[in-house]
């Protein structure tokens, strides 16, 4: 896939280089659900923690985020007039998954957060076609490549017999990422246009180390001392605006 996404690039500097007025530039931004409900179960359960109903703070999942980026398309790559062929770059962070609680007159306490983030480089297309409205047009496209997803764990544990029972660590892992999405387009101008997207991405990472070291499912170590490394899945539902730059 690497080799893929770096023949994509060196082929639209080509197409830019030989061609006029053929590069479309579109940076977007907005908003993205992530499909974290395993992870949010395994280390976001406050009953994994022996007396944390005791007295809880409270307990925030990963659950949405933003994303930001930019696609490059050109013709020129395209066997068809109506369809544009290029790159996308793209950064997603999630909301911060919280955990705050204290067992009480044992004075064990425990806090901890997650983050995650997802950082991409696809290679793909968009197609579209005239609505009937001037100025206005429907598209689809579709993305493949290649992600680096982290998960930014912090724990503070304080427990009466010194125990500290959870990891901590930037966990990263390299997947494949799909994208597929639709669009709806009002070209304003000869040199512009603006945007709204949705659309669903696949991004499933099995697991993410840090230093070689799964992270683990937290409920399953601390109920049955198992160390099974948990999926952290990225896919889920955007919604984008965007604006249109031709050159």
């Amino acid at each position: 896939m690497r080799k893929v996404v770096l023949a994509a690039i060196a082929a639209l500097l080509v197409c830019g280089t030989l061609s006029a007025d053929v590069l479309d530039f579109t940076p977007h931004a907005g908003y993205t659900s992530f499909a974290m409900n395993s992870f949010n179960r395994a280390n976001g359960n406050v009953f994994g923690w022996e007396g944390a109903g005791e007295s809880m703070g409270y307990n925030q999942d990963i659950q949405s985020g933003i994303v930001v980026g930019a696609d490059e398309t050109t013709k020129c790559l395209s066997p068809w007039k109506s369809l544009d062929l290029g790159l996308r770059e793209e950064y997603l962070v999630s909301n911060q998954a919280r955990l705050v609680s204290d067992q009480g007159s044992d004075n064990d306490g425990l806090d901890y957060s997650d983050k995650a983030s997802l950082t991409n480089i696809l290679v793909g297309g968009k197609v579209s076609a005239p609505f009937s409205v001037p100025g206005l047009s429907l598209g689809l496209g579709a993305w493949v490549g290649y992600g680096y997803a982290t998960m930014d764990q912090h724990v503070n544990y304080d427990g009466f017999d010194g125990d500290n029972l959870m990891q901590s660590g930037l966990y990263t892992a390299g997947i494949l990422v799909g994208e597929l999405e639709s669009t709806v387009t009002y070209k304003i101008g000869s040199h512009i246009g603006l945007n709204f997207t949705g659309g669903w991405r696949w991004a499933d990472a099995p697991e993410l180390k840090s230093h070689g070291t799964p992270l683990y499912d937290a409920e399953q170590y601390w109920e049955w001392n198992i160390s099974s490394p948990v999926n952290v899945d990225f896919s889920g539902a955007t919604a984008q605006g965007s604006v249109d730059l031709y050159f």
